[in-house]
């Protein structure tokens, strides 16, 4: 699945990041995210609710509410940030749901394989602590 990038998704790094970069024990609201992002508030806690759904943020109600993160920097790679907003990442498939060419090689060649490669690889080994 060659980089399937959703607006959701950057909402999930930057979001997580500003998180580990205030520290586990400080409480940011959601407000305050969605304008550091600039980005619709309602959007935002779509995307805050799936992380805290799988664990990786804690959420707290009231005035003095809003978002901590619940797993070390050290240990969340990018690739389950990734994966808790836009499932499981996988190899790429063919752009046409139906054959248009032969099947024996792809137009392609290699490249596409090559770049998942890459790009999962990067994102397995690649912790939240090591790009904030």
């Amino acid at each position: 699945m060659m980089i399937k990038w959703s607006q959701a998704s950057s909402i999930a790094f930057h979001a997580m990041a500003a998180l580990a970069r205030n520290n586990a024990s400080k409480t940011v609201s959601a407000q305050s995210l969605a304008e550091e992002f600039d980005v619709s508030a309602d959007h935002l806690a779509k995307v805050m609710q799936r992380l805290s759904k799988r664990g990786l943020v804690k959420a707290s109600r009231g005035p003095h509410g809003g978002y901590m993160i619940a797993v070390p920097a050290e240990e969340l790679s990018m690739l389950d940030i990734y994966e808790c907003i836009e499932g499981p990442y996988g190899p790429t498939e063919c752009v046409f749901h139906a054959k248009k060419c032969s099947g024996e090689s792809c137009i392609f060649g290699s490249m596409i394989a090559d770049l998942d490669t890459v790009m999962s690889g990067y994102m397995k080994k690649t912790k939240l602590a090591d790009v904030i």
